[in-house]
């Protein structure tokens, strides 16, 4: 290692110990929130998150109607496909578009699964209570 990037390394090092009260919430242990306050913080983020909840599973339930209505549509046109309703070449590029519909709204319904919210509410109470209490 180089004189100046050992010189640079030990500035960074030094000036991370300055900042490390600052980073790890020194500046806030002297505050004092009301429990009223912490009620009021912690119902709102209740009340936030039953209405996160709800737009969840309502976006869950429009796009499942929309996966049901691809894959009828994709049914369907098996069928006319095999009766000799509609050419080759029209199953196909049809199949096509709406397979990469289907997989655009799984991957839109499975991204709803990673939308959890509860464990904010619970966090946000234990950070209140325990450390401005």
């Amino acid at each position: 290692m180089g004189r100046r990037s050992k010189n640079a390394s030990v500035r960074r090092s030094a000036a991370r110990q300055r900042l490390k009260p600052f980073l790890v919430g020194e500046p806030l242990k002297g505050l004092q929130v009301p429990p009223e306050v912490v009620s009021d913080i912690v119902a709102t983020l209740r009340y936030d998150q039953k209405q996160a909840a709800g737009k969840v599973s309502a976006d869950r339930t429009a796009f499942e109607s929309k996966l049901t209505g691809i894959r009828n549509r994709m049914d369907a046109a098996y069928a006319d496909k095999l009766d000799g309703k509609i050419p080759e070449d029209f199953w196909e590029r049809r199949m096509s578009d709406w397979r990469m519909e289907e997989q655009q709204v799984k991957m839109a319904i499975q991204g709803l699964s990673g939308v959890e919210t509860g464990d904010l509410v619970l966090n946000a109470q234990r950070l209140f209570t325990v450390s401005f209490a």
